[in-house]
């Protein structure tokens, strides 16, 4: 929720960003999913599976008899077996969009991402990271500037460039004579740089290099399988030949290799596959900048700032971005009183007259008088509307915050959330006092449902690596207690139950602290899965650790035999 000591912003380039989140947001929820079906075969030669599609895949209505009249097959014929090979260009160099969405793979935000290469611009490591430009300049030397490298922690890779015959760098679509794109300057020492710097400096220079490097090689591998006169499709793909795709590992072909066929092949198994479609993904970072560049919102220097700003705001949250009820609020307000500065037009014409300035198309003048009646004419729109807004935005937050009824009084359960605290409250407070205070890490999520045990509403934890954690509002309640209980303290038989620090980490604690102070570490990923089970050496608790597919039992006391000898392995 929003902290009401702050204020609540709009802008030309925020609002239609925050819009676009939104929209997708509302896509998703409106979305029906629809069935469809797929036939998949499961092939098997010379010890190697691989799958086939049947070529009328999906299906709209359940293809029952044709999965009856094939599901028992035992071979296939191959009727057409084909190999082509065609070949996969080096990316082009570097401008400030397609780095910042690069560098999101590395973990990195875009706003980070952005205060890194100007740092390791100020000290001289990559040429301007704010550029439109995807052409390096004929004044740029580039056997130069690689043979500053062949001392470096790259000479391989700069000794292989600098081997071919031809370096011919590539070209994007977009030339401009006011910066270069981005590539590095100068080498870095070992140690030089640490941790993201270093991660960062090394995608640009790895970029650069295969900028520079040869056309990779891709054979395909197209083959048509007939089982009982249907048709499956299989392709199978391999790198021929790795070309730029060495140096720069971001960008990859999927290798699936098919095994050589005769003209017969076994079939493993033939399934019908029931499937739905899905809603729209939501935006990430990287594919929000790509909207925003091609929407015209804001520039190259200023689009990273924008989606750091509405996640400073609390109006959008998560990697896969999602508006906060702040942030659907205000659209959802603008919107009601008819505001345009949630649209894209206003803005997306605003920066192309500016690109007309720049490129002395227009007169700086006459921009700035269009630029000032267009404003005119959004503070017109929100003159007199300030309580709508208000109000609108504040009926709004109660109604996402809203999470049950007050068991005292029946009034409206409302989320609260400050710097320092999250907590469950009556809207009717003060007349009505109820309150529960909530774990303070993790993401608290709203789910609707109520407590089988006592009636109140259960909430989501989650925290990252640890999965998510459902529990009743109230800490004392009988539910949360079986699902936190991993066992009987050793020392005065109460309850061992995970407990979280004030820094954010797990621990198992006794419930009759802090007359009893017996504690254990946890690892900080994965589930913690009670086995109610007693370690055979120490008589602690034993419970299993679950990390993805991976699961191991361990005993509670990090000192036991039981660990060491890696009995729960």
């Amino acid at each position: 929720g929003q902290k009401w000591q702050n204020f609540l912003s709009v802008g030309r380039v925020q609002s239609p960003t925050l819009a676009l989140i939104v929209d997708r947001e509302r896509e998703i929820n409106s979305f029906k999913p629809e069935k469809y079906w797929d036939i998949e075969a499961t092939f098997e030669e010379k010890g190697i599976k691989f799958i086939g599609t049947h070529e009328k895949n999906p299906f709209k209505v359940k293809p029952e008899d044709l999965y009856n009249r094939i599901k028992n097959e035992k071979y296939g014929k191959v009727v057409d077996n084909k190999r082509f090979e065609y070949g996969i260009r080096p990316p082009p160099p570097f401008n400030t969009t397609e780095f910042l969405r690069e560098s999101t793979k590395l973990g990195i935000s875009v706003a980070k991402a952005m205060s890194i290469a100007e740092d390791l611009y100020s000290h001289g490591y990559i040429s301007y990271p704010r550029t439109d430009n995807t052409v390096y300049p004929r004044s740029l030397h580039i056997k130069s500037l690689l043979e500053k490298f062949l001392n470096s922690i790259y000479s391989n890779e700069v000794k292989e460039v600098l081997s071919q015959e031809v370096i011919r760098p590539s070209r994007g679509k977009v030339e401009t004579t006011d910066h270069p794109p981005i590539y590095p300057v100068k080498p870095v020492k070992k140690d030089e740089l640490k941790g993201d710097y270093l991660k960062v400096y090394d995608l640009i220079m790895r970029r650069f290099l295969a900028t520079l490097g040869k056309e990779a090689r891709i054979m395909n591998n197209d083959v048509r399988i007939s089982v009982n006169g249907e048709i499956f499709n299989s392709r199978g793909t391999s790198i021929i030949d790795e070309g730029w795709m060495k140096f720069y590992p971001f960008l990859r072909v999927r290798e699936k290799n098919l095994p050589e066929l005769n003209n017969i092949v076994n079939i493993d198994k033939i399934e019908l596959l029931e499937k739905e479609t899905k809603p729209p993904e939501r935006y990430t970072q990287a594919s929000l900048i790509k909207e925003m560049e091609r929407l015209n919102l804001g520039t190259k220097s200023t689009r990273h700032e924008i989606i750091e700003k509405l996640y400073e705001r609390n109006y959008i949250e998560g990697q896969a971005i999602k508006p906060t009820p702040v942030g659907m609020a205000i659209i959802e307000a603008m919107e009601k009183n008819n505001v345009d500065a949630v649209k894209p037009d206003m803005t997306a014409k605003l920066e192309e007259d500016m690109n007309g300035i720049e490129k002395g198309i227009l007169k700086k003048d006459n921009v700035i008088e269009e630029s000032k009646q267009m404003l005119r004419r959004v503070l017109k729109e929100l003159s007199g509307k300030e309580d709508s807004i208000g109000n609108f935005i504040k009926s709004a937050l109660n109604e996402y915050r809203e999470m049950g009824k007050c068991p005292k009084c029946g009034a409206p359960l409302h989320l609260f959330k400050n710097k320092n605290y999250r907590y469950v409250q009556c809207s009717r407070f003060p007349q009505c006092d109820f309150k529960y205070y909530l774990p303070k890490t993790g993401k608290v999520e709203i789910t609707g449902e109520k407590c089988p045990v006592c009636g109140l509403p259960l909430i989501k934890i989650i925290r990252r690596g640890q999965g998510v954690e459902t529990k009743c509002i109230n800490p004392k309640c009988e539910y949360n207690r079986k699902k936190d209980f991993l066992g009987e303290c050793p020392q005065d038989g109460g309850d061992l139950v995970i407990r979280q620090s004030r820094n954010g980490k797990r621990f198992v604690g006794c419930t009759n602290y802090p007359k009893c102070k017996v504690t254990y570490p946890l690892p900080q990923k994965g589930d913690v899965i009670p086995t109610l089970e007693k370690c055979p050496y120490c008589g602690s608790p034993i419970v299993i650790i679950r990390n993805g597919k991976s699961e191991k039992k361990i005993c509670l006391n990090p000192d036991c035999e039981y660990n060491k000898k890696g009995v729960g392995r």
